[in-house]
C-alpha cells in the first residue's frame, strides 16, 4: 500500500523490500520454505495484497544480519528497534551501497524494540542461536579476579543518584551494568537494558532517581581461603 501511494506520487522511486531468508515473497528457497526467527515479516505464501508489480526488488537478509543491524542502530545511533527494523536497515544499506553518486533514501523502522530485551538484545540468547561469538576460554572467578590491575576499588553508584548519572558511570568504564549501594550494602543494580527502557518509554533521565528504576541486587559472593591461603 505504502509503494503503491508513493509511486502514484513519484513514479521514478524505487520499492526495495527485505524478506528473511526461508520467506518466499523474494522467491521459493532452495528446498523450499525454511524457518526463520524475526517476527512481523516473511511468509511462506504469498498474500493476496501483495503485489508484486509495485516493488522493484526485494533483498534477502539472515536473522544473524538483521539481528545485529538492529543492535548496531542502538549502540550507534540510539534506536531501540526490533528485529524487522533491522531487516530494513541492512536491506537499504546492502542497497544503497551500489550508488556511486547522492541519492535519498527512506527506511521503514516498523517496530520498537521494547518487546525483545530477552532476546536479540541479550547476549546469551544471541549467543545461542549463534549470531554472536561465545567466549571460547573458560576461566575461574578467581582467575577473573587475579588478572584485575586494581581490586581495591569496586565501581558502584548510591542509590539516590539520578539515572543520568548511571549512564555517564556505564560510558566512563565502558561497562554494561552497576550495582546499586546505601552506604556499605548493595540494594540494587543499574544495566543498559533498563536504561533503554526508560529512553522508550520517554523518562527524563535526569529527573528520575536510581532507586525509584533499578533491578535486583547482584549475587554477592563470601571469600573463602584454602589450605594455601589464596
Amino acid at each position: 500500500g505504502i509503494g503503491k501511494f508513493l509511486k502514484e506520487k513519484n513514479p521514478n522511486v524505487k520499492i526495495v523490500v527485505s524478506d528473511p531468508e526461508g520467506s518466499i515473497i523474494s522467491g521459493v528457497p532452495a528446498g523450499g520454505p525454511k524457518p526463520w526467527l524475526v517476527e512481523g515479516i516473511g511468509e511462506d505464501f504469498i498474500p493476496a495484497t501483495y503485489d508484486r508489480q509495485v516493488v522493484d526488488e526485494t533483498i534477502k537478509i539472515s536473522d544473524r544480519e538483521g539481528f545485529l543491524m538492529a543492535r548496531r542502530l542502538a549502540r550507534e545511533e540510539g534506536l531501540l528497534v526490533g528485529g524487522s527494523s533491522g531487516y530494513a536497515m541492512a536491506a537499504a544499506l546492502r542497497f544503497a551501497s551500489r550508488y556511486t553518486t547522492p541519492a535519498n533514501f527512506v527506511v521503514m523502522l516498523p517496530d520498537t524494540g521494547r518487546n525483545y530485551m530477552s532476546k536479540l538484545f541479550n547476549d546469551v540468547w544471541m549467543q545461542a542461536q549463534g549470531f554472536v561469538e561465545q567466549a571460547s576460554e573458560r576461566v575461574t572467578l578467581r582467575e577473573i579476579l587475579a588478572r584485575k590491575q586494581d581490586r581495591r576499588k569496586i565501581i558502584s553508584i548510591e542509590a539516590g543518584a539520578r539515572v543520568i548519572d548511571g549512564v555517564k558511570l556505564l560510558h566512563q568504564h565502558d561497562i554494561s551494568q552497576v550495582p546499586v549501594l546505601e552506604g556499605d550494602r548493595v540494594v540494587g543494580s543499574l544495566s543498559e537494558a533498563t536504561v533503554l527502557k526508560l529512553v522508550h518509554d520517554g523518562r527524563d533521565l535526569a529527573k528520575t532517581a536510581i532507586s525509584d528504576v533499578m533491578g535486583k541486587p547482584f549475587p554477592v559472593l563470601d571469600v573463602v581461603l584454602d589450605a594455601g591461603g589464596q
